[in-house]
C-alpha cells in the first residue's frame, strides 16, 4: 500500500486493500472463535514451533515483496529497508516496556480482542474491528496471542516507518526524508506513554499517510481503496476527503465535474463503509453508539474543561492553569 510511485503498481495497491478488508473482516462477520487453535497447539508444541516459523516467513515475504515493488534501486534502498526493520523492532521493544509489560494494559488488549470477536465490545471500538480480524489470522497459525500481537505490531510499525519516508520524499531529498522518520522515532515513546496499546494505531496511521501520499500524487484509484480500507480501521480517515481537495486546490476547480464526482464518490463510499461497520453491531444512530458518551468529543480531545471524558494527563487550558500548575 505504501509504494505508489509507478503505474505498474496500481493493481497491487488495490488488491492489497481488498485482500486486507476481506481477511480482516471475515472473522468478525462470521463470529469465529477468538483463539481457534489454542487448544490444538497446547497439545502439539512441535506444530506451534512450525507455526511461529511460517508466520515469520510470511511477514518476511511481505517485506521482500514490498521492497521489490519499490522502484528505487541500489545499496541505499537495501540499507534503508534494513534500517527501518531495525527501527520498527526497537520501537516495538519500546512499546513492550512502556505499555505491554503492564499486566493491566496487556489484559485490556486481550479483553478488547476477545470482545470484538464476540461482538461484545462497546462502541466505538466494536466498529473498528479490522486490526483484531487481521490479528486473528496470525493467532490461527500460532495459537499464541502474545507472540502474534508482537509480530503484528512489528510489521505495521515497519510499514508506518516506510510510509512516513514515502510521504516525506514527496517534498524532501532521501536523506532528509530518513531524518523525518527518525524524528517520529524520537517522539514515539512519548506518544505511547499514556495509552493502553490500541491495536489500530499503527495500521490506521500507515493507511492515512498512504492516502495522503495518493492525494498528493493524484492517484485516485489507490486513494479510493485506501480510503475504504481506512473506514474499516477508524473513521478518522474521513479527513482525507477535504484533504484531497485542499492538497490539490491550486489546480482543482469546482467547475471541474470530475473533481466534484470524485469528492462525492469518496463521501458516498465513506458513508456506506461507516454504516456497514456499525449496523450489524447494534448501532442506534445516536451519540452513545458513536463515542460511548452523551455529547460530542471535541472538548475532550482538546482537553477543555467540562468535557465528557477526562484524560489521564493534565492538559493546560485557560480554564485549568491553576490546577495544573502552569503560569
Amino acid at each position: 500500500m505504501v509504494h505508489i510511485m509507478s503505474k505498474r503498481q496500481f493493481p497491487v495497491v488495490i488488491a492489497a486493500c481488498i485482500g486486507l478488508i476481506v481477511l480482516g473482516a471475515s472473522p468478525i462477520i462470521f463470529s469465529w472463535r477468538p483463539e481457534p487453535t489454542a487448544a490444538f497447539f497446547r497439545e502439539n508444541p512441535g506444530w506451534q514451533t512450525a507455526g511461529y516459523f511460517f508466520l515469520n516467513v510470511i511477514i518476511a515475504g511481505a517485506v521482500l515483496a514490498i521492497a521489490r515493488l519499490d522502484p528505487e534501486r541500489g545499496t541505499a534502498k537495501v540499507i534503508r529497508y534494513c534500517g527501518f526493520a531495525l527501527l520498527a523492532a526497537l520501537l516495538t521493544d519500546t512499546h513492550y516496556f512502556t505499555v505491554d509489560a503492564s499486566v493491566s494494559k496487556m489484559n485490556w488488549q486481550m479483553q478488547q480482542y476477545n470482545n470484538i470477536l464476540l461482538h461484545r465490545d462497546p462502541p466505538p471500538d466494536q466498529y473498528r474491528f479490522l486490526p483484531q480480524g487481521t490479528l486473528w489470522w496470525m493467532i490461527l497459525g500460532t495459537g499464541d496471542f502474545a507472540y502474534s500481537y508482537f509480530v503484528y505490531r512489528l510489521f505495521f510499525t515497519f510499514l508506518l516507518c516506510l510510509v512516513i519516508y514515502t510521504f516525506a520524499r514527496l517534498y524532501l531529498a532521501p536523506r532528509d526524508a530518513v531524518i523525518v522518520v527518525l524524528f517520529y522515532a524520537l517522539f514515539y515513546p512519548l506518544s505511547t506513554r499514556y495509552y493502553n496499546g490500541n491495536l489500530l494505531d499503527p495500521m490506521s496511521h500507515a493507511v492515512i499517510l498512504a492516502a495522503f501520499t495518493c492525494c498528493q500524487r493524484r492517484r485516485f484509484g489507490e486513494l479510493f481503496w485506501l480510503f475504504v480500507l481506512g473506514m474499516f480501521i477508524k473513521e478518522t480517515i474521513l479527513l482525507v476527503i477535504p484533504c484531497y481537495y485542499l492538497m490539490n486546490s491550486e489546480t482543482f476547480a469546482w467547475r471541474d465535474f470530475r473533481v466534484v464526482w470524485r469528492l462525492l464518490l469518496l463521501a458516498v463510499a465513506g458513508a456506506g463503509a461507516f454504516l456497514a461497520c456499525r449496523i450489524p453491531f447494534h448501532f442506534h444512530y445516536d451519540l452513545q453508539s458513536l463515542n460511548r458518551t452523551h455529547g460530542l468529543m471535541v472538548a475532550s480531545n482538546l482537553g477543555l474543561s467540562g468535557a465528557w471524558i477526562q484524560g489521564m494527563v493534565s492538559i493546560c487550558t485557560p480554564y485549568s492553569l491553576s490546577s495544573c500548575g502552569c503560569h
